[in-house]
Parts: structure tokens; sequence; C-alpha cells
């Protein structure tokens, strides 16, 4: 619970649904979400003018709440947490106003779904706050009326997105959340909680793409599982080309994945909102050093990170794209302004340095599918003197290209062999690979058991709950 985000804020709030949803409901969520505010603002006003109902505050929290999402992205980081507390305390203001007003009325069933939708998002607002008693009251109150919904047209599909919701994250509290939470009777289950928001996201009215999002969140940030979230995320991102938070994460995430071209096809198209930070890593891997380190030099100067951490990272890029370019004596008067985890690795490059540029260079052609390219290093392996990070950065490469061609069985031999090589540099990258190479292919349980040990001494949470599917899977 204590990782909750400003994102999760939004996607749990985006529940609006109804049993004959209209087209002017799906407009005004559509258009928000695309940022498309000033549209959203007047279909929404004009709708719902003499109407203030419980659909009417829904919507209209919905409408602020993306804003709330943009208006972080064009600040400073610093200042980031300030917005989301405050936008946090508006949401619990604003809920127990409604919940007061309409707790002891005679509903039908779709304002049902709504007031117990509005105690699901107070409940988890005071989660954020870490008011615990206050959040798991709440939303009990809120478990307990959509399930009277449920109950009483069991198709009423959209009921079931907070209910997923409440079980995958309930089942990942700990601690003290988890002893208050088992106090009032919440508990969950990680795969009823996927099979709800699934559920929504393929059959559900106004909030599919709710469930969407929700889905991206849990996959590509708490699982660590990007082959599930990218699918999505390509979704999002075609539906609304103006959404810069999607657009953004996803193209991060398929840098992550070496899925370089793809990339491109996101910054050569001028409906896509870009930062800057993506364009200067692209740059880095098509080989454009000088223009890669003009954008990171830029991003440095400005303090304008989207994240923590990537002021250190661009540092990084800046001093590689140096060793690159030849200029060693740049990167040597970059050093001491790097922590010391990419100073181990700068100084790795500079032992060896023709032999790393090969390696960056082979890294670079497995992103871009250049196969020829690739082929022929392969023929003819330099010596790598005994460099394990050398030699762990080939094998792991090269099983990269085998995943991405689907020679799944090539592609895990090699991750394993990178792994053997050095665990410490390769046990978590491989790893989440050969999680979803044997989901896509069945293998021997003795290989399964041994991912499950690696996973085990790597104490990584989000792997531990992403390799869960292959305990069933396996019957282990």
């Amino acid at each position: 619970m204590t990782r909750f985000s400003l994102i999760f804020i939004l996607v749990s709030s985006l529940i609006l649904a109804n049993g004959k949803p209209t087209l002017i409901d799906k407009q005004i969520m559509e258009l928000s979400l695309n940022y498309d505010f000033d549209k959203a603002d007047k279909l929404l006003e004009e709708t719902y003018t003499t109407d203030k109902s419980l659909k009417y505050h829904y919507l209209y929290l919905n409408v602020e709440l993306v804003k709330s999402i943009q208006a972080a992205e064009n600040i400073p980081f610093e200042k980031r947490q300030a917005v989301k507390d405050s936008v946090n305390q508006i949401l619990v203001n604003y809920s127990e106003k409604v919940i007061e007003e309409y707790e002891d009325k005679e509903l039908n069933i779709d304002d049902q779904f709504y007031l117990g939708s509005i105690y699901g998002l107070l409940g988890r607002a005071y989660g954020v706050q870490r008011s615990w008693m206050s959040a798991f009251s709440n939303g009990k109150e809120g478990k307990n009326i959509l399930e009277d919904v449920i109950e009483k047209d069991p198709n009423y599909v959209d009921a079931f997105l907070l209910l997923g919701m409440m079980n995958y994250y309930s089942d990942r509290m700990g601690g003290v959340t988890e002893f208050l939470a088992g106090i009032l009777g919440l508990s969950g289950d990680r795969k009823i909680g996927l099979n709800y928001l699934e559920k929504v996201e393929k059959n559900g009215t106004l909030n599919n793409w709710q469930a969407t999002m929700i889905l991206i969140e849990l996959y590509s940030r708490l699982e660590n599982n990007k082959f599930a979230s990218l699918p999505l995320l390509e979704k999002m991102v075609k539906k609304f080309p103006n959404n810069t938070q999607f657009v953004n994460w996803y193209c991060y995430d398929l840098i992550n994945l070496h899925k370089l071209n793809e990339v491109q096809k996101i910054i050569e198209n001028p409906i896509y909102n870009i930062n800057d930070f993506i364009k200067a890593t692209f740059l880095n891997a098509k080989g454009e050093y000088v223009k890669s380190n003009e954008l990171f030099n830029k991003i440095i100067n400005e303090k304008n990170f989207a994240y923590p951490g990537l002021s250190e990272n661009a540092k990084y890029m800046i001093a590689l794209n140096y060793f690159m370019l030849g200029n060693y004596e740049k990167v040597k008067n970059n050093k001491n302004e790097l922590r010391e985890n990419y100073l181990e690795r700068i100084d790795e490059l500079l032992d060896e340095p023709e032999l790393n540029k090969q390696l960056i260079q082979f890294k670079n052609n497995v992103q871009f599918d250049n196969y020829n390219e690739i082929q022929k290093f392969s023929k003819s392996l330099p010596d790598f003197h005994k460099l394990k990070s050398a030699e762990g950065d080939y094998y792991f490469y090269l099983a990269v290209s085998y995943f991405k061609q689907n020679k799944y069985l090539d592609a895990a031999e090699n991750f394993i062999k990178a792994q053997e090589i050095s665990f410490d540099d390769f046990g978590f990258s491989s790893s989440r690979y050969l999680i979803q190479i044997y989901k896509l292919q069945k293998v021997d349980k003795i290989k399964v058991e041994k991912l499950l040990d690696d996973i085990d001494e790597l104490d990584n949470e989000s792997l531990e709950y992403s390799a869960k599917d292959l305990e069933e899977m396996y019957d282990l």
C-alpha cells in the first residue's frame, strides 16, 4: 500500500459505469484521458448543469484527477509530492461530502455502484495518507455495496473493477497494514484480482480503459512483467495519443525490452510528444553520440527529470557517449560526478575500450534487429580476456536477439549462460525473460524449479509475484 502513486489514485477512481452508458459519458471520459480538457469540461457542463447526481460527481472527479496527472508532469520532480498531497486531500474532502449526502438515501443499482465506488476511492485516498483504519473501513463499505450490486446483477461487469483491485492489492500487503485489514475481514487473492480486471478490460462499458490502465500499472511496475504490459500500453497510446504519461511510459518499457525499432516509430510520428530523455537514449543507441549528449546536457541544465534517478543516469550516458566517441579525457573528467555503480561500469569499459565498443555496437544491433551484423559478430567472437561483464553482455544480448525472433529455447540457453557467468549482473534481467519463456514454451520442471530458486535468491518481490503463474502452470 505504501507504493500507491498518483497514477494509481487516478486509475483507482475512474470507475464510471452505468447499465446503459450514454455516448456523452464515454466522450467525457475519453476526451479527458486524451488531455482534451476544454472539450471534456464543456460536455460535462452542458450535460450535467441541472443534474447533480452521483454520476455527475464521479465524472467531475475523474476529469479533475486526469488534469492533476498532466499538471504533475509539467512541474519539477521535487514539487510533485506537494501536488499529489493537495489533490489527495481534495479527493478526501469531496468524497466525504458526497457520501454524507447520499449514504442514507434509497438508491437504484447504478447509484449504488457509484456510491460503493466512491467509498472505495475514499478508502484508497486515506491509504495514501497512511490513515489505515479509515482506509480499510471505507474500503470495506465500498466492497460490501459493490458485492450487493453484483448479487443483484451478475452481469454488472464494471462493478468487478474495484473488487479486482482490492483482491490484487490486498494480496500485496504486509506488516501492520495486513494485520489491520485482517481485523476488518479484508483479504485478497492475486489470481482473482487479475481475472476480475481482465474481465472488465474485455467486457466493461465505460471503464474498460480504466481496467487497461490498472493492468498496466500492476504488470509493468508491481510485477516487472513488461511483456504483459506492452500490448496494453500500445492500445492506450493508439487511443489517446495526447496523453504523454502513457506515450512516454510505453517508450520506457520498449527501451527496457530492447525494442528500439518500435521506439523509432513513435519518435518519428508527429502526433506524439516524447520527452527528451527518451530521445537522447534513442540517439545513443543509433550511434548519434554528439546529438545524444546535447539533449542529456539540456536535461541536466534544465533539471527536467521525469523520475528520480534520471539525473545520475543522464550523467552516465554522457560519459558513455564520450567513451564511444573515443574522447577518454572527457570520460575521466566526468567520472567524479557518477554514482558508484556507474563509476564501476565506466572503469570496466576503460579497461578494454576496443572490446567494449564492439560489444556496445553488438547490443545496438540487437536492439534494432540487425540480424546480419549479429551473426557476423557471433561467428568471429573476440577474446574476452576473462572479462566476466563483457562475456556476460554478449550472451545476454544474444539471448535477447533469439527471444525477439521467438527462438525461445535458444534464448533460454543463453540467458542461463549469462547468469552462470555473473549472477550479480544478469540474475534479475535473465530471470525476467526466463519467466516469460517458460510460460510460452513448455520445459522440464527441473528448469522451472531452478528459476524459482534463483528468484528466491534475488529476493525480488516483483519477480516472485510474476513467477506465481509458473507455479500453477507446472504444478509446483
